[in-house]
């Protein structure tokens, strides 16, 4: 019983250090891309990025792409691609928590 007991635990600590993507799944997954993959190869694979940044870390340039991807119950998935002299050297996901912000309609529908 005690093996059992682990593997719940195991999983249930996968799942929530994962946060949504892990437990829904991301077409923004490791097996789909590799460290070195061109900027050009990441872009042929997932289309036009939501957005691109251009900066500056230990004084070499990188060039980040932003992904937005919905999920389950109000989610976002925010997935980072950050390329060096147009080669992929690091990739980050975060979620962004549903808003519960209240917008009022303002339109008149008279």
């Amino acid at each position: 019983m005690k093996g059992a007991v682990k593997i719940i635990v195991l999983t249930a600590a996968i799942v929530l250090l994962g946060g949504c993507g892990a437990l829904y799944g991301t077409r923004y997954s490791n097996d789909k891309i590799s460290l070195g993959d061109s900027r050009k190869s990441v872009e042929n694979k997932f289309g036009r990025p939501y957005s691109s940044d251009l900066m500056s870390e230990d004084g070499r340039e990188l060039e980040v792409l932003c992904y937005k991807e919905q999920m389950p119950y109000g989610y976002m998935l925010n997935t980072y691609f950050y390329f060096s002299d147009g080669k992929l050297v690091k990739k980050i996901q975060v979620d962004e928590k549903p808003s519960t912000v209240v917008v009022e309609d303002k339109c008149d529908h008279k």
